[in-house]
């Protein structure tokens, strides 16, 4: 594998010799989750696996990966105490970027500041699968927290207002508050 170099010049990982006297060289600290691994819940008929917890990156990400049946999707909401990013790995999803909506597709990035009004909903015929991350991380844990165990009863399954009602406290107690209505269309 050849990489360039901070001047441009080509250079491989053989022009970096090992130095046992460098840190870097010994140290092993990355997180591999492999593809079979995490917790899985639905919530609002949303399948998440959380992947990453904030707690094993001491603080600094959380990530989910996100399985959105058709016409299934998060409300308005936003996040005061973390940044978010959606990719889009897969679908077409309508993204509600405060008072507007914008239709996304495979590949796209989304970036989401804190405190910015947000949603999104599964236009697509076909579930949709979305990349979540969260900086810091730590807003992970509500899904931990209040998502069901995943079953054919409730994957693609709308929740109800009193499902809704019954995680009130822990929205509070994670700084997510939920906002009304859709958005208007961008084009």
């Amino acid at each position: 594998m050849r990489h360039l170099g901070f001047d441009g010049e080509m250079m491989t990982f053989k022009d970096f010799p090992a130095d046992p006297a460098d840190p870097y060289w010994e140290v092993d600290r990355a997180i591999i989750v492999p593809a079979d691994e995490g917790k899985t819940v639905v919530i609002n008929g949303d399948v998440f696996t959380v992947k990453l917890r904030s707690a094993v990156t001491t603080g600094s990400l959380g990530f989910i990966e996100a399985d959105v049946p058709p016409g299934i999707g998060a409300s308005p909401h936003a996040h005061l105490a973390e940044d978010e990013a959606f990719y889009l790995v897969s679908g077409e999803m309508d993204i509600i970027n405060g008072n507007t909506t914008q239709r996304c597709g495979a590949g796209d990035f989304i970036f989401i500041p804190r405190g910015t009004r947000h949603g999104y909903r599964n236009v697509g015929e076909d579930t949709a699968k979305l990349l979540v991350f969260f900086t810091p991380g730590g807003a992970e844990e509500l899904w931990l927290e209040v998502g069901e165990e995943a079953t054919k009863d409730n994957i693609g399954v709308p929740w109800s207002d009193r499902q809704f009602e019954a995680i009130a406290e822990p929205l509070k107690r994670y700084h997510m508050p939920q906002l009304p209505g859709g958005a208007e269309r961008k084009r």
